[in-house]
This record gives C-alpha cells, structure tokens and sequence, in this order.
C-alpha cells in the first residue's frame, strides 16, 4: 500500500470520526466542529472535538492513497492477464509440438517395424538359398555315391553341408558378417 502524502489529523480514527459525523444532527455542528464521545484503552471516558476540514482532509488523503493502491494493483492484475493469455498461447504451441512430435515418433516406430520384418523376410529367403545348396548338395551325394571313389568327395560334400548349416545360425541369429550381406 502506498504511503498517505500528508500527516494525518485524526490518524486511524478517520473512519470512526466519519461514522460519527455521518450520525450526528447537523444543528448541533457549530463553527465546523462536532464532539465525538468514546472510552480509552484503559477504560475512561473522554471527548474530543473534531475539525471537520481536516477530517475531511484526512478522509481525501485516504482515499487518494486507496485510489492510487487500486490503480497499481489493477496495473498488476492487467499485466498477469496478459501473461495468462501468452501462457495459453504457449500451452497450445507446445502442445501442437508435442502432437507433431508423436505423430513424427509413431511414423518412425512404423517405420523401424516394417525394416525389420524386411530384414526377417531376406533372412528367411537366405536360409531358404542355403537350405536349396544343402539339397543340391545331397543330390550330388547321391549321385556321386556309386563312383568307384565317392570316398575321395565325401569330406567336401561333409565340409559344405557343415559350412551351410553353420551360415543358417549366423543369419537366425543375426551374426551373419555384413561382407556376407548384400546391400538392401
């Protein structure tokens, strides 16, 4: 509260001694004064005369002095509503963002999804390649079979039967080196 600009008559009284003047007949104010009745702090009774000008002058210096808190407060109160309104504004951006940056956040989940059920996909097709070497190679054991020297071919055909079984669990377990891998 801001301060009152001149010194006061009647001090904290003002509205007690307005309240009073405001009850007392106006034939019995003479010269610009009135009496005021009242009991102290420790219990007497006493009487005052009270001024009427400077009453009303005190009154004055009161309420500038509220008019003027008021303007502030009202001030105050006008600029937190304008920060209420940039406060909204900004809520509503960043919730905007924050929409945008889901959306953009699911297309990638989606998108890392359908790569990797790609990548299960040419896994499958590679085991199924090997899967196509290994027959080919039993076939060619079972042909090779009745030669007089099949016995000189079988550690080949045992050794590229172990190599591809070794290739499926590189690819099911994703440990197939990437020289291996063509570029998808």
């Amino acid at each position: 509260m801001s301060e009152v600009k001149r010194e006061m008559h009647y001090g904290k009284n003002v509205e007690w001694f307005l309240d009073e003047l405001a009850c007392t007949d106006p034939a019995s104010i003479d010269s610009s004064e009135f009496e005021v009745y009242g009991e102290g702090p420790n219990g007497g009774e006493g009487c005052a005369s009270i001024e009427v000008t400077n009453l009303a002058e005190d009154a004055l210096n009161l309420i500038q002095s509220l008019r003027q808190d008021y303007d502030a407060l009202q001030q105050k109160l006008d600029a937190a509503q304008a920060l209420a309104g940039v406060a909204s504004d900004m809520n509503g951006v960043v919730k905007e963002g924050f929409a945008e940056v889901v959306a953009q956040r699911d297309e990638w989940q989606a998108m890392a999804k359908e790569l990797l059920t790609r990548r299960k996909d040419v896994d499958k097709y590679r085991i199924q390649g090997v899967q196509i070497v290994m027959g080919k190679t039993q076939q060619a054991r079972e042909r090779l079979s009745d030669l007089s020297n099949f016995e000189d071919y079988e550690p080949y055909l045992d050794g590229l039967d172990d190599a591809c079984q070794q290739v499926i669990k590189e690819i099911e377990a994703g440990t197939l080196p990437d020289k291996f891998r063509k570029p998808e």
